[in-house]
């Protein structure tokens, strides 16, 4: 059985409405996104240089993707998370 067309039309402008209310989210920046991943690494001696490389002046997103996939693979990531 199909929904009527009033129901199907009232759930896309809802969910035009819903998308396009409020403000653009800016860009993460690299220093921002490091920090965040930071938080998400164990904190066990054995992860504590996926830590330190975060901690590096100048690192561009691909290499912060590069790092949390790395600390992924070791299991230096939180599974509350």
């Amino acid at each position: 059985m199909r929904p009527p067309l009033s129901v199907i039309v009232s759930a896309l402008a809802l969910a035009a409405a819903a998308a396009g209310c409020g403000e653009p989210v800016p860009p993460l920046v690299a220093a921002d996104k490091a920090r965040f991943v930071t938080e998400l690494i164990v904190t066990l001696p054995a992860c504590d240089a996926f830590r330190q490389r975060l901690g590096a002046a100048a690192l561009e997103l691909a290499a912060i993707d590069r790092i949390y996939s790395d600390a992924r693979s070791a299991g230096c990531i939180k599974k509350d998370i």
